[in-house]
């Protein structure tokens, strides 16, 4: 079937860069590792929203919170790791 309104044009994703993260209190080991879990999961479901959608302004937000989400877990592995090393 012919389309009678042809697709937008596809646009590249947001060019912006998420500013660093810190966390203002310092989580235990436990609680970096139950939320690290928990983005993990929100993770898998984002990327596989990114996947089915169409280029457009939704395809880009999508890509945006998975540039949040590594940001975010990053901060947590982060603060793990230090928390592993004291004594």
């Amino acid at each position: 079937m012919k389309k009678i309104v042809p697709d937008p044009p596809s646009t590249p994703l947001i060019p912006f860069e998420p500013p660093p993260l810190a966390l203002q209190s310092p989580l235990g080991i436990n609680e970096c590792h139950s939320m690290l879990h928990t983005l993990s999961l929100i993770m898998h479901e984002t990327v596989n929203v990114f996947l089915d959608s169409q280029p457009g302004r939704a395809r880009d937000a999508m890509g945006m919170n998975i540039r949040l989400l590594c940001r975010f877990m990053t901060v947590l592995h982060d603060q793990t790791m230090t928390e592993g090393a004291k004594p």
